[in-house]
């Protein structure tokens, strides 16, 4: 009995907050971990299974990406009419539909459906309603608090690739989905028992409210609220295309990697390993990077990360050279990098918008990294027909990083200078 009390008594002195970060990183594990990265371990199995082309495997990537991109444009009516529980709780369940639904499949047409599924997963359940959430729930320790929430795409890396290739070796491909499609339906029931839109609906109010003022004095630049001048023409134009390349190296960049390891020669479980090191990094990569915002500010936590994942891209393109300190390279710049692929949008939203617009910019932004990746998908496999290896794609990939850095340092700069007029 007393062992009960003291457990009640802890859970009340937990800030309600984490407990609504720990559902968004449950979310983010189903949509990005299981629907973007562990989807990739999938597509080798796919192609070799069922004797579709290398194109084609790339294509599912396209249908997903093209169907998120079309309904990341409705995510407001979205959100607006379920509200966020609901709201994150189907998005959720889509994931497992689309899953259930390649457990089924055994032409291209239905994996195309299944894909499709899993996209309307992708737009739902993004970085979007959650920036909205930490917003919501967080003045201080957001940005560690949007780190944690990106974790859990992290761990779907570090532990899902390896339990893929075993249900798959095991089980069979039509049981490996099957299973994973009810495991997460299970997530989905623990995101609606946790989520709740906003701390007044349970009596509470954001982290750090009583210390507001103390705060924004002391707190980086990069958290301060944005002066109320509206954004410019160039400001817009500039961030959206640093995210239209963001997108393109994003999700086509790792949901390739898979295929990039296998043609490269590595066995299936080799194959796992690598991806399960990348996600481990990746992982706890996340949470240093929302404190390194916390500290240092936005701007230079996109280059120093932009600068490793950029270091990342071109040991994948020496990835045929088999050789164990390439691999090494492959496994850190990618497992520390990729943690901007998916923080960029809010963490760029943070230090241009208004307050007022914030989550205008930061839905405007999960777009056109959606458009991105949906412009790219395909283009990683077409080069890897053309060629007979994916090193020209990743070498591609090298460039938009090297782009999308560049893009955001000018948009930083417009904003200093509109700030100071």
């Amino acid at each position: 009995m007393k062992i009960r009390e003291k457990g009640l008594h802890i859970m009340k002195r937990i800030f309600y907050g984490w407990f609504v970060v720990l559902a968004c990183a449950l979310m983010l594990f189903t949509s990005i971990g299981m629907v973007g990265n562990n989807f990739s371990i999938f597509m080798p199995f796919i192609r070799e299974a069922y004797g579709i082309t290398h194109a084609q495997t790339s294509s599912l990537v396209t249908i997903r990406c093209l169907v998120s991109f079309v309904l990341m444009w409705f995510l407001g009516i979205y959100y607006d009419k379920l509200g966020t529980r609901i709201g994150t709780t189907l998005a959720v369940a889509l994931a497992a539909a689309g899953y259930l639904i390649f457990s089924f499949g055994d032409t291209y047409a239905v994996f195309c459906v299944g894909a499709a599924v899993m996209g309307a997963c992708n737009a739902f359940a993004s970085m979007a309603p959650v920036s909205v959430l930490m917003n919501n729930w967080f003045i201080k320790n957001k940005a560690l608090a949007v780190g944690i929430c990106g974790m859990g795409s992290g761990i779907a890396m570090m532990v899902m690739p390896g339990v893929t290739t075993a249900l798959y070796e095991n089980f069979g491909l039509s049981q490996a989905f099957r299973l994973e499609c009810f495991f997460m339906l299970g997530l989905a029931a623990v995101v609606f028992l946790l989520i709740k839109d906003e701390p007044a609906y349970i009596g509470l109010r954001p982290l750090g409210y009583e210390e507001y003022k103390d705060i924004l004095e002391n707190m980086p630049s990069a958290f301060k609220p944005a002066e109320e001048r509206p954004m410019s023409r160039t400001l817009w134009v500039t961030i959206i295309i640093a995210s239209i390349c963001m997108g393109c190296l994003a999700n086509p960049g790792y949901s390739h990697l898979s295929v990039l390891f296998t043609t490269a020669g590595f066995d299936a479980m080799q194959v796992a390993g690598l991806i399960s090191a990348i996600g481990f990094i990746l992982t706890f990569s996340k949470l240093v990077f929302g404190r390194l915002v916390d500290k240092i500010g936005g701007f230079k936590s996109t280059m120093i990360y932009g600068a490793i994942l950029t270091a990342g891209h071109i040991c994948c393109c020496l990835v045929y050279e088999q050789s164990t300190l390439i691999n090494i390279g492959i496994v850190a710049g990618m497992g520390i990098g990729y943690a901007i692929t998916t923080l960029s949008a809010t963490i760029w939203s943070n230090d241009l918008a208004n307050k007022d617009n914030y989550a205008v910019v930061v839905r405007r932004l999960q777009i056109a990294q959606s458009a991105g990746a949906l412009l790219f998908s395909t283009v990683p496999g077409i080069l890897a027909d053309r060629f007979g290896n994916y090193v020209p794609a990743y070498a591609l990939f090298t460039v938009l990083m090297v782009v999308s850095l560049f893009l955001a340092a000018i948009s930083y700069r417009q904003k200093e200078k509109s700030m100071a007029l």
